[in-house]
């Protein structure tokens, strides 16, 4: 039965309840398979089978684009369900029990048309279903697939009424409370009416005034009321001809505070809840009273005071004080009643005033209220929209692109081609989901970040390279200015800069087709330091500055359909800067450009400072050199690799075999635990999320038993606080999905000891016969069994790779016949990944880069250095190194 649709409107369709329910109905529709088919049936029919028992319903309850079709999807139930119906030979016990359900899940849902929709849709499913059993009928079931579509349809019965008897529920809540609201405004109605015929105070208390001077020859009418607190009592209004404007004024000016001024006469009677009469005043009275009240004395001396609490509902509200200031007065104890009578009426009419009064304001404010949040919910759709389009490119690409590679007859420059697409397009994907995770962590007050001592002019080079690239792309100017001196160090979050930086150079790159990038770099005062991203693009309007910093957010929506983007960037970077004690701003004109500026505190006063160009070069030219050699970490023993996942099981299985590692692989943590007990593994890698055992109880049970290999936690959950926690619970490390390769391999060195070295094949392509001899003994001294072959000219050299597979090519890029970099673009042409590396004396920055362009993997400066090459050879991936 089609239960997976069972909800009250299509927008609370795709809820966790409802997904829950679908698999429960795929699972029984899996049992159907089962009771009928096992035993027999095609692959195609039990891939099926899989498909529709563990993956539909996932999916629909997973993919957002799914997810928000709810009423597609319950067509989508039905063709499935049918074509199932068409696979079991379309008993009449089945076709009954579906048909029923579908008939009251889409009449639910959509009523008389989607009730016809789903009839079209389930015979087409049906006849589907029937072509590929050759519609053959069957007229009795197994006792199982009996009882199964037996508990199935009471099951379904029963969830049917409860969702019912809830909706009822609901109903009659809604009902009862409505008829309630009713009740009480048309009591508030009467009242207000039979009160008076006006909301505004003094209106009200005007003509309470005018009635009070009929019956009593009253001169002045004082309302003084209590602030929200309750603490402070001051005047609220002052009725009356005899009161002047400056006194009226003086008045307004008097705050009482409750437990000050508690033995005055107007706090007193408010708290004792009793009326009092005073009909003749005197100075020395006063004066023996509290100080307000002589100060209020002094402003205008009064000869008589009446002076009632006000209630509403037994609670004193406010105090109305009846004041004479010419003629005395006297009120019986029935004149008394009488007016605190009237007063009651007064304090009900005082309350709806105020509660009018509120109710004006908190309109006003729901009214602001609902105009940001509008505003809000048509950022976040737009930004949602852009988020859509900026996921969905790059899948497109690496769908394509993986389809493309399955293809025969492609070159092997098309596979490299398609390869590289394929990794851009996973890191962009990889770079908007690290993002939505910032966001999220900013909004919920959880990011974090680290104060460590950092190299700035580490950063400043990946950065430096990275925009090189860029622009060139682009056929931009790029300018890096240093304005000197700089410090060589930072105590600061170098992870988080880098990502500010990296957010400000992609806009400025972004936003400028034609012109200019400057990336300036100095110190300002309070040790603070400047980073000017500067461009020559489309600039920044006026009207648009305020937004720019705003999340979810661009510029206007023509910036996103011309430039794509999902609005993040620069928020994110905005609080990470105030987060590490910065702050980013900007300067920008609409058509000129736009400067960004990142002023981050050095964080010391006790740092090393870089103060010539001369200096700076060579710095940067040694932090280059420590990043172009390296390789895949040589390894020995064997490793469990505990991973449900299977292309993830193929993936490192793959990695940890080019290391020379023997590799098991298990999809739980049951299995692992029982691997470790009949094996001695050197590493363990186990994945925290899997089926019937996760990762961190099969690690603890490991432990608890003894395994003495080093565990590492594979795990897309890499938060701060997860990594914590895998700390405390015994991991030796952690490796994060998505895999880089170059964390992943510095984690295994770390736990386990490198392997010793095989046999390797070395090219050298040199024309100086020193040279070749210095690299010779170089090479075989780090590994006596290597194999070196010597070319003195690229052309030579390409011959040797065209014959013979190497481990390792040290090519010269100034050669006669055919120069370094030429052979190397050919080497690669030819498909051929061995790594190779670029030996020349020509240091400069541009000529690592042209290395780069044409290929190589990294740049090795003359004079050699011997511990470079040792590295390199040691780290080479061979299969008899294992």
């Amino acid at each position: 039965m089609n239960v997976a649709a069972l909800g009250s409107t299509p927008q609370t369709y795709e809820k966790k309840s409802n997904f829950v329910v679908r698999q429960g109905t795929c699972i029984v529709a899996v049992l159907i398979h089962l009771s009928l088919f096992w035993g027999q049936g095609s692959i195609a029919l039990w891939i099926f089978v899989f498909f529709q028992g563990l993956l539909y319903a996932p999916a629909l309850h997973l993919l957002p684009i799914l997810r928000r079709n709810a009423n597609h999807n319950l067509l989508i139930d039905t063709v499935l369900h049918s074509f199932c119906l068409g696979l079991w030979g379309f008993n009449l016990h089945l076709v009954a029990c579906f048909i029923a359900g579908a008939c009251i899940i889409n009449m639910a849902a959509g009523g008389q048309s989607a009730l016809m929709r789903a009839a079209v849709m389930f015979v087409i499913g049906a006849i589907a279903g029937g072509a590929i059993s050759g519609f053959h009928y069957r007229a009795d079931l197994p006792i199982w697939t009996q009882a199964i579509t037996t508990a199935s349809l009471l099951m379904f019965m029963a969830v049917l009424g409860l969702k019912i008897y809830k909706i009822n529920s609901r109903l009659r809540k809604v009902r009862n409370g409505l008829q309630q609201q009713r009740e009480e405004l048309l009591d508030l109605n009467t009242l207000a009416l039979a009160v008076n015929a006006h909301l505004d105070i003094d209106i009200i208390m005007k003509s309470v005034m005018q009635t009070m001077e009929r019956l009593h020859p009253f001169e002045a009418l004082y309302i003084l009321g209590f602030d929200e607190a309750g603490q402070r009592l001051e005047v609220l209004g002052i009725y009356g001809s005899t009161i002047t404007a400056k006194e009226h004024a003086a008045f307004l000016r008097f705050k009482f505070d409750v437990v000050r001024d508690r033995h005055s006469l107007f706090v007193k009677v408010l708290l004792k809840r009793k009326a009092v009469c005073i009909p003749h005043i005197t100075e020395a009275m006063v004066r023996e009273g509290d100080r307000i009240d002589y100060d209020l004395f002094s402003v205008k001396p009064s000869v008589s005071i009446a002076y009632f609490p006000v209630f509403v509902k037994d609670k004193v509200i406010a105090g109305a004080a009846f004041i004479n200031y010419e003629k005395r007065f006297e009120l019986s104890k029935n004149d008394m009643d009488r007016i605190q009578q009237l007063l009651v009426q007064v304090g009900t009419a005082v309350r709806n005033a105020t509660l009018f009064h509120e109710l004006t304001i908190a309109k006003e404010k729901a009214e602001i209220a609902q105009q940001k949040a509008q505003a809000s919910e048509e950022t976040k759709s737009r930004f949602l929209a852009n988020m859509s389009h900026e996921i969905r490119t790059p899948l497109t690409a690496i769908m394509g692109y993986s389809e493309a590679l399955a293809e025969e007859g492609i070159t092997d420059e098309e596979r490299n081609n398609f390869v590289g697409y394929i990794l851009r397009s996973g890191k962009h994907l990889l770079s908007m989901i690290n993002d939505i995770l910032d966001i999220s962590k900013i909004e919920a007050r959880k990011i974090e970040v680290e104060h460590l001592a950092c190299s700035l002019l580490e950063i400043l080079c990946d950065i430096d390279s990275y925009m090189k690239i860029k622009t060139r792309e682009k056929n931009l100017q790029y300018t890096l200015k240093i304005d000197f001196p700089i410090p060589a160090t930072l105590l600061t979050d170098p992870t988080r800069v880098k990502q500010i930086l990296l957010n400000m150079c992609n806009n400025a790159v972004k936003f400028t087709n034609q012109g200019a990038i400057t990336i300036n770099v100095r110190m300002q005062a309070n040790q603070q330091l400047r980073i000017a991203v500067a461009d020559t693009g489309i600039g920044i309007g006026d009207h648009e500055k305020s937004r720019i910093f705003n999340a979810f957010d661009q510029a206007d929506t023509s910036t996103t359909r011309l430039f794509g983007g999902t609005g993040l960037g620069l928020y994110i970077s905005k609080n990470l800067a105030q987060l590490l004690g910065g702050d980013l701003t900007f300067d920008s004109e609409k058509g000129v450009g736009s400067n960004f500026i990142l002023r981050l505190p050095v964080g010391s006063t006790d740092v090393p400072f870089v103060r010539h160009e001369e200096d700076f070069e060579q710095q940067m030219a040694e932090v280059l050199d420590a990043k172009t050699y390296g390789g895949v970490t040589r390894l020995h023993g064997t490793a469990l690799v505990a991973e449900d996942n299977q292309e993830n099981q193929r993936l490192v299985e793959r990695l940890l075999r080019q290391a020379g590692m023997e590799v098991d692989l298990v999809n739980n943590g049951a299995k692992a635990v029982e691997a470790a007990r009949q094996k001695r593994y050197s590493l363990i890698l186990m994945d925290i999320q899997m089926p019937i055992m996760g990762g961190q109880e099969a690690a603890q049970i490991m432990q608890t038993e003894g395994v003495s290999a080093p565990i590492v936690a594979f795990t897309a959950n890499v938060m701060k606080h997860q990594l914590e926690e895998y700390v405390q619970l015994g991991f030796a490390g952690v490796v994060e999905k998505p895999i880089i390769r170059e964390k992943f391999f510095v984690t295994l060195k770390q736990l386990i000891r490198p392997a010793t070295p095989g046999t390797c094949r070395v090219l050298v392509a040199e024309d100086n016969e020193v040279n070749q001899m210095i690299l010779f003994r170089h090479i075989t001294k780090a590994n006596e069994n290597a194999e070196v072959s010597l070319a003195s000219n690229g052309e030579a050299a390409l011959d040797l790779v065209r014959k013979q597979r190497f481990d390792l090519i040290l090519m010269d890029m100034e050669m006669p016949v055919m120069d370094g970099l030429t052979a190397t673009k050919r080497i690669r042409a030819l498909g051929d990944d061995t790594p190779l590396y670029i030996v020349s004396g020509n240091v400069s920055r541009e000529d690592r880069e042209l290395s780069q362009q044409a290929g190589a993997t990294g740049h090795i400066a003359k004079p050699l250095d011997r511990e470079q090459i040792r590295s390199l050879v040691q780290n080479l991936s061979i299969g008899s190194a294992s």
